[in-house]
């Protein structure tokens, strides 16, 4: 997802939903990482360090700004999202 979401991700992807219906629709063993990943994010970091750790990856996305939620939020949604296409 981080070379999704780059500094210009804006430029390639006409929304953040994009980007990940794009992710969500293959790569599975790509998907089961992030699932882990985004887990172990929700259960050690505040909302403002989700906010940060995206800020000092370089990432270009702020959850507030390009999905209209709280990082911590949009942390867990994520996770279910990713949990629901393993499922699916």
């Amino acid at each position: 997802m981080g070379g999704a979401f780059n500094q210009d991700w804006e430029d390639e992807w006409s929304s953040a939903e994009e980007v990940f219906a794009s992710i969500l629709s293959g790569y599975p063993e790509f998907r089961r990482q992030l699932l882990s990943d985004l887990r172990l994010i929700d259960d050690s970091c505040s909302g403002d360090e989700i906010d940060d750790l995206l800020l000092n990856l370089g990432s270009g996305f702020s959850p507030d700004i390009d999905a209209g939620m709280e990082a911590k939020a949009w942390v867990r949604s994520l996770s279910a999202r990713v949990a629901a296409s393993l499922d699916g």
